[in-house]
C-alpha cells in the first residue's frame, strides 16, 4: 500500500484540501501505518469533528504537539500538518518522540483568502483564549496539552502583517523558566536557517513583542514546553499570492529543521521540561505580562504562594481546575490554589484581581490563617412515647445557629 495524499498534493500545490478530503485523506493514514492514530477529541462551536492524529513508534517518553490552522483562512500549516505527519508515519524509528498533530483548529472559519474567517463561529479571535477558555476550540487544545503534556510546542499560523517571507516568534514572557526561553531562542535561529536555506527571507513576527499567555505557544511555554509561533506570509485578500505551494514548502522546512533539532537536543528538551516543572516554587515576584504590552510591566510582589477562592469561585474555574489540572485543597472556609504546581505560572493571570486574563478574582494567600468554618449546631437525638408505649424517631433538622433546631413529626 503506498502512502496515501492530499489533494493539495495531488493538484500540484494549486487547491488547497477540503475538510471532506481531509477526512478522507486522515481516514487513509490511519489505515495505512500502524503508528498512526486519527481520534476525534472534540467539536467546533458548530459541531464540526476537531481530531488528533498521534504518530507513535510504541510508547513514546515524551510528545511533540503541531498545532495549525487556529485562524480559519490561514490554511498552509494545515497542508504542511498533514503531509509532515504522514511523512513521519514512514520512519522506522522516531526516537522515542511521539508526534500530536491538530491539524484544522478553526473548522468553523474554514476558506481561502477572503472566504475564510479569522474568528471561529461565536466569533472568538481563539489564539487569544488560551486563558479564558470561553471556547469549545482553545478548550480542546488544552484537554491535549493536558493529557500528553509536550516538551515541544509548534503553532503555525499565515500573517498578512509581516514583510519577509516567513517569521517566527519564540517565548518571551518573563515568566518563562530561563531553560525553556534559552531553548527556544535556540530554536528559533534553527528555523531562520532553514527558511535562508530555501533562498527566502524570514524576520520576527512583529518584531518579537508577543508575550502574552493567552497566545497558544508563550501559554505552552508556561506549561513547560519549548514553543515556537511560525508565520508564512500571505497577502491580505490574494490567496495566490506568495503561491500556495511556496508557502506550504516553507513551513515544511521549518518543521523539517525543528524535528531534527528535537532528535539532536532530545535530553535537553526533557531536561528543560523537567526543571521548568520544579522551578514553579520561586519567589521571585510575577510579572503580569500580557498581550503584546511593552516593558515595564507589572509585577506582584512578594509573589504570593496562592490564592484563595470562595466556593462560588471555586466552582466558575471548574472547567479551568480539569484542564490546566490545577489542585486545590479546602482550608478553612476557602479553597485554595497553591503557586507551587504545574500549573502554577497559569494562577496569576486566571485569578488575580489586576489581571486583565482574570475569569475571577480570587484573594492573594501570603501564609496567612484560613478563616475557620461557620458553626453548624449541636445534633440532637429525640424520641416520642406514641399511643401504647412504642418510640417512633423523629427527623431533626438543624440551623446554622447550635440554638436553633426545627422538629417535624
Amino acid at each position: 500500500m503506498s502512502a496515501p495524499t492530499t489533494a493539495f498534493e495531488d493538484s500540484g500545490g494549486t487547491t488547497w484540501t477540503t475538510l471532506a478530503e481531509e477526512a478522507t485523506f486522515l481516514a487513509a493514514l490511519d489505515a495505512y501505518s500502524a503508528h498512526v492514530t486519527v481520534t476525534q477529541v472534540g467539536t467546533s462551536v458548530n459541531g464540526l469533528p476537531l481530531r488528533l492524529v498521534t504518530v507513535a513508534d510504541g510508547t513514546p517518553a515524551r510528545w511533540a504537539l503541531v498545532v495549525a490552522q487556529q485562524h480559519g483562512a490561514e490554511v498552509s500549516g494545515r497542508e504542511a500538518a498533514l503531509q509532515f505527519a504522514r511523512d513521519l508515519a514512514d520512519e522506522p524509528d522516531l526516537g522515542g518522540t511521539g508526534w500530536l498533530f491538530l491539524p484544522t483548529m478553526n473548522p468553523d472559519g474554514f476558506g481561502f483568502g477572503t472566504g475564510g474567517s479569522r474568528e471561529n463561529a461565536n466569533g472568538v479571535n481563539i489564539n487569544r483564549d488560551h486563558i479564558p477558555l470561553s471556547q469549545p476550540e482553545t478548550r480542546v487544545i488544552a484537554q491535549v496539552i493536558r493529557d500528553y503534556a509536550p516538551v515541544l510546542v509548534v503553532d503555525a499560523h499565515e500573517g498578512q502583517n509581516i514583510a519577509a517571507d516567513y517569521a517566527t516568534s519564540g517565548t518571551y514572557n518573563p515568566n518563562t523558566h530561563p531553560g525553556i526561553r534559552d531553548l527556544a531562542d535556540e530554536l528559533e535561529d534553527v528555523a531562520w536557517d532553514a527558511i535562508l536555506g530555501t533562498g527566502r527571507t524570514v524576520e520576527r513576527y512583529q518584531g518579537g513583542n508577543i508575550v502574552g499567555p493567552e497566545y497558544l505557544h508563550t501559554h505552552a511555554a508556561l506549561r513547560h514546553a519549548v514553543a515556537i509561533l511560525l508565520e508564512t506570509r500571505r497577502s491580505p485578500g490574494n490567496d495566490s499570492a506568495p503561491p500556495p505551494a511556496r508557502r506550504v514548502m516553507l513551513h515544511m522546512a521549518a518543521l523539517t529543521a525543528i524535528r531534527d533539532w528535537h532528535v539532536a537536543n532530545t535530553a535537553a528538551v526533557d531536561a528543560a521540561a523537567a526543571a521548568s516543572r520544579a522551578a514553579v516554587s520561586t519567589t521571585a515576584p510575577f510579572v503580569m505580562a500580557t498581550g503584546t504590552a511593552a516593558e515595564p510591566w507589572p509585577e506582584i510582589a512578594p509573589r504570593p504562594l496562592g490564592y484563595n477562592l470562595t466556593s462560588g469561585q471555586q466552582a466558575a474555574i471548574a472547567t479551568h481546575r480539569s484542564l490546566f489540572d490545577i489542585d486545590t485543597s479546602l482550608e478553612g472556609s476557602a479553597h485554595r490554589a497553591l503557586l507551587d504546581q504545574a500549573a502554577g505560572p497559569l494562577l496569576p493571570y486566571l485569578l488575580d484581581s489586576t489581571s486583565s486574563l482574570a475569569v475571577v478574582s480570587a484573594t492573594r494567600y501570603n501564609g496567612e490563617t484560613p478563616a475557620p468554618l461557620p458553626p453548624i449546631g449541636v445534633a440532637k437525638s429525640w424520641r416520642i412515647n406514641v399511643g401504647s408505649g412504642s418510640v417512633t424517631p423523629l427527623a431533626v433538622k438543624l440551623g446554622t445557629d447550635a440554638g436553633t433546631v426545627t422538629v417535624w413529626p
